[in-house]
């Protein structure tokens, strides 16, 4: 049976936590009809995990004993970084879930010269990565962030791959660390180049042309299969 799963600070040797927060309280009481005596699991910022045992729940606290403290064997030694161009809001939301349930580390949202939407909605999106890394298992919420394609090449363009039909195949290679995706209408020539400059390699997954949405969970699951 699937135990359900929370993030919420705690000490890693801690044997009993309090918690105030409302949302959550309100989720295990109304949405999810917990009882005293039901248990759950609790995940810090550590990666490390415990069993927790509800002991008192109300509206306003809820008392919690902890048991079984470990570390979360599901999160990568090397963190992963999947930088893709902001999508229509559904698509993106998609991208959020499904490469935070494949593993990566950092999920950089990029505006790109043929990126149609401008921004994107954080708080929405990082809700989103944290019930995904929830449901999935992880033992870490991915980083959400959004920037420009140049500063992205800058900060997260050591060991990466840039995908385009114009590049070579993808090969197995565990240097690589951070992949980007471009926009529904491709990069434009002058990022190809910008790119290069930066030491970012071009790759392919193919012939066929992917949409942008599919071509990141591609990517991401082929850079969580490297690791």
């Amino acid at each position: 049976m699937r135990i359900d799963r929370f993030f919420i600070p705690f000490e890693n040797t801690a044997t009993t936590l309090t918690i105030a927060d409302k949302p959550l309280l309100h989720q295990l009481k109304h949405v999810l009809r917990k009882k005293v005596g039901d248990a759950i699991v609790f995940v810090n910022e550590h990666a490390c995990e415990a069993d927790a045992l509800i002991s008192s729940l109300s509206e306003k606290e809820g008392v919690f004993i902890l048991s079984g403290h470990r570390t979360v064997a599901s999160e990568s030694a090397t963190p992963l970084t999947l930088c893709v161009a902001v999508l229509k809001r559904e698509n993106t939301e998609l991208v959020i879930q499904k490469a935070t349930e494949l593993g990566m580390s950092h999920i950089i949202l990029l505006e790109t010269k043929h990126t149609i939407k401008k921004g994107a909605p954080l708080p929405r999106l990082r809700l989103i990565a944290k019930e995904a890394a929830e449901q999935s298992g992880r033992g870490r919420i991915p980083s959400v962030e959004y920037m420009s394609f140049a500063r992205a090449c800058e900060l997260f363009g050591h060991n990466a791959i840039l995908l385009d039909p114009s590049g070579q195949a993808l090969q197995k290679n565990t240097s690589v660390e951070t992949i980007f995706i471009g926009p529904e209408g491709g990069w434009h020539t002058e990022e190809l180049a910008h790119a290069q400059e930066s030491g970012i390699s071009i790759g392919s997954v193919g012939t066929r042309i992917l949409r942008a949405e599919t071509a990141a969970i591609v990517g991401s699951a082929w850079l969580s299969d490297l690791f």
